[in-house]
């Protein structure tokens, strides 16, 4: 029955568009189908989450789906990747094949008798770099610079994320699988976050487009009460996104702003995902170790 209501909540779900600020009613189907969220970039191993998304008439939950076929192709259309469930029951690649900037990959799932596919293209290469870090009374502030060489806007988002580690009996340095995503706050109109001001303070994503042959130094700050300098690496994220992923990822943010449900519960939108909802989401990403 919860599962139901928060369904039926998600019938007028109300979206924004990140690029306009003229509103945009998506209805959610009342028929069961499949959802496929993926990304790929030329750092990670793919990993994949597919489900079945449920019924808002019979109240069924969404549930992974265990059994299924999955494969990623590059635009020659040679299989690069198979897939296996791990134990968060995510499809994990294989392997780490060599994925470039520029270049297109196509997914192709069959689960349960239903095909999903989609293609995406990884944008070209970015680069950022941590220009400053400075400790203030309550709160570090971050600058961190983003340059866009190419002839194309980049849309890009930021995240500062953490992660633990151990040292185990016999010295050796364990870390967790997990990251976790770290409050930050800015005030720089560029930022989508902040000139549309529909994504509440404090942000686990900043998102911010980039002009063509531009370069961009971000400010951010973290309060000292989410930094904890025991055991923890922390991270920035800048990640290029394909113009789908990155208005995917925005109005899935808008759908946790206005509906707050328990266990991360959330309903995959739809994106770019042929026979099904979800998006694959193609990036170039950039990881820049912090040290607060």
């Amino acid at each position: 029955m919860k599962n139901f209501m928060k369904l039926f909540f998600l019938k007028s779900l109300l979206l924004f568009s990140c690029t306009e600020k003229r509103v945009t009613r998506i209805e959610v189907e009342v028929i069961e189908k499949k959802a496929l969220v993926g990304e790929i970039n030329q750092m990670d191993t793919i990993k994949v989450s597919l489900s079945s998304t449920g019924s808002l008439i019979s109240g069924m939950p969404f549930t992974p789906i265990e059994k299924a076929s999955l494969t990623v192709s590059n635009d020659a259309g040679a299989t690069i990747n198979n897939f296996i469930i791990n134990s968060e029951k995510k499809w994990k690649a294989t392997k780490l094949p060599a994925i470039k900037a520029g270049k297109l990959y196509e997914i192709k799932a069959v689960a349960e008798g239903e095909k999903l596919s989609a293609v995406a293209r990884i944008p070209l290469a970015i680069s950022s770099k941590l220009i400053k870090i400075e400790k203030r009374e309550k709160d570090f502030l971050v600058d961190v610079e983003i340059t866009n060489p190419n002839n194309d806007r980049a849309l890009c988002i930021i995240s500062l994320l953490s992660k633990e580690f151990y040292i185990n009996d016999i010295g050796a340095v364990i870390n967790e699988k997990k990251y976790k995503r770290i409050p930050v706050s800015t005030a720089d109109e560029n930022t989508d976050n902040v000139k549309y001001s529909e994504i509440r303070l404090p942000y686990d994503r900043i998102f911010i487009p980039l002009e063509k042959k531009s370069t961009k130094i971000l400010r951010m700050y973290v309060e000292e009460f989410f930094i904890d300098s025991y055991n923890v690496n922390y991270f920035l994220w800048v990640k290029s996104l394909d113009s789908k992923y990155y208005k995917y990822m925005y109005n899935y943010k808008l759908q946790e702003e206005q509906y707050a449900f328990e266990d991360n519960f959330t309903v995959p939108l739809e994106g770019n995902i042929t026979g099904g909802l979800g998006v694959w989401g193609a990036c170039y990403k950039v990881e820049i170790p912090v040290t607060f």
